[in-house]
């Protein structure tokens, strides 16, 4: 293997890690645009409406003032 070849490998994978990295990112904004917006959608129904899908309005209340970067939604992760 060349020095070239050398240079070469480990500007691919300094390129890969930083386009990984970036991926990562743009998903991770993502994730918390959409939390955000369900969580004001929650907050924002109806009564009867929550009711449907099995939900008080105390527990909604909850889950809307979670903060958008706390998208775990294993209960027993999460800290408290």
């Amino acid at each position: 293997m060349s020095s070239i070849d050398i240079v070469w490998s480990a500007h691919t994978s300094r390129t890969a890690a930083i386009v990984s990295l970036l991926t990562y990112g743009v998903r991770k904004v993502a994730l918390w645009r959409q939390a955000a917006r369900t969580r004001k959608q929650l907050a924002d129904l109806p009564d009867n409406a929550l009711a449907d899908i099995g939900l008080t309005r105390d527990m909604a209340l909850r889950e809307a003032g979670r903060p958008f970067w706390d998208t775990n939604t294993v209960p027993w992760k999460r800290g408290r």
